[in-house]
C-alpha cells in the first residue's frame, strides 16, 4: 500500500495524472480492504488531486470532502489541510464559492501550525483567485505576491509557475504580465512539480487570449500538448481546444465549423463542472451569432 501511495507521488510529480490516479485508487482500495487506515488517510486525498484532471469535478469534490472528514476524525493535520485545499480548488474553479473562504481559512491555519511553508504559499494563491473573481483585482495581487514571496524561500519549483501565472493575470502594467510569463517558462524548463505545467498554462493561455496575441495563446496550447502528449487527460484536451477556437475567432475566423467546436466545447466544460472556463466560450458563441 506504501509503495503504491509513493509510485503514485512519483507519477502525479510528473505530471502523468492518469497513473498517478490509478496508483492512489488502487493503494487507498488495499488500505480499506486490510484496514490500513493511517495509509489510507495520508493518500486520501491525492485521488482527488490526481482524479480532477480526469472526469467531473464533482468526483474530485467528494474525495475531498471524503478525505477531509477522515483526516479531522484521527487528527491528521497535513491531510487535512490537503484535503481542504482540495475542496477549496475545485469549488473556486466550478464556481461555488459559498464556503470557500472559510475552508481556505482553516487550510491555511493547519498549513501555519505545521510550518509547511509551500502550502502558505498555495493558500495565498487560492485567496488571490477569490479575490480576484469577487472584483478585488488589487488585493487579489498583493495575496498573489505574498504567495510567491513565500515560495522563493520554500522552494518556488513546488508552486512558483502556478503563482507567477495568477500574477500574470492580474497584472495590469504589461512588463510586470511579461516578466511573470518568462520566469514561470524558464522554471518550467529547469524542471517543476507537475501541477504547475497545467496550470501556468492554462492560466498562460487565458493571458495571452486577453492581450489579443494569438499566436502566444497557439504557444502555449501546444506547449501543453507536448507536456500531456505521453498521457493525455481529457481536462488538457479542453484547455488546448477552447484555446485553440478562441485564438481563431479572435484573428477573424466565423464560420460555422468553429461555431459548432465552440459549442461542443462548452457542452464539455459544462459535464466536466469547469465553470470558470465557460465566460469566454459564452461570448465567443455571441460573437459568432451576430457576426
Amino acid at each position: 500500500a506504501r509503495a503504491l501511495g509513493g509510485l503514485g507521488d512519483g507519477y502525479y510529480l510528473r505530471g502523468r495524472m492518469a497513473t498517478a490516479h490509478d496508483h492512489f485508487t488502487r493503494c487507498v482500495a488495499l488500505c480499506q480492504a486490510n484496514g490500513f487506515g493511517r495509509i489510507e488517510v495520508a493518500n486520501r486525498h491525492m485521488i482527488g488531486w490526481s482524479g480532477l484532471y480526469l472526469g467531473p469535478l464533482a468526483d474530485a469534490e467528494f474525495e475531498g470532502v471524503a478525505a477531509t472528514e477522515m483526516a479531522s476524525r484521527v487528527s491528521h493535520h497535513r491531510a487535512e489541510m490537503l484535503g481542504r485545499s482540495l475542496v477549496v480548488f475545485v469549488r473556486i474553479e466550478a464556481g461555488q464559492l459559498t464556503e470557500v473562504r472559510r475552508e481556505l481559512d482553516l487550510a491555511h491555519g493547519l498549513a501555519r501550525r505545521l510550518g509547511a511553508r509551500n502550502f502558505e504559499a498555495q493558500a495565498f494563491a487560492y485567496s488571490a483567485h477569490l479575490l480576484a473573481l469577487e472584483g478585488n483585482r488589487i488585493e487579489a495581487m498583493v495575496e498573489a505576491k505574498k504567495a510567491l514571496e513565500i515560495s522563493r524561500v520554500a522552494g518556488i519549483a513546488f508552486f512558483g509557475p502556478m503563482i507567477l501565472g495568477t500574477i500574470a493575470q492580474l497584472a495590469e502594467d504589461p512588463t510586470i504580465c511579461r516578466e511573470a510569463l518568462a520566469e514561470a517558462e524558464a522554471l518550467l524548463a529547469a524542471g517543476a512539480v507537475g501541477h504547475n505545467y497545467f496550470w501556468f498554462y492554462r492560466d498562460a493561455i487565458d493571458v495571452a487570449l486577453a492581450h489579443e496575441d494569438w499566436t502566444l495563446a497557439e504557444r502555449y496550447a501546444a506547449a501543453l500538448e507536448v507536456y500531456t502528449a505521453s498521457e493525455p487527460i481529457v481536462w488538457a484536451d479542453l484547455i488546448i481546444a477552447r484555446g485553440r477556437a478562441l485564438a481563431a475567432l479572435g484573428r477573424g475566423r466565423s464560420d460555422r465549423d468553429l461555431a459548432v467546436q465552440i459549442a461542443r466545447l462548452k457542452r464539455e466544460a459544462s459535464r466536466l463542472g469547469w465553470q470558470q472556463t465557460i465566460p469566454a466560450l459564452d461570448r465567443a458563441i455571441q460573437a459568432l451569432d451576430t457576426a
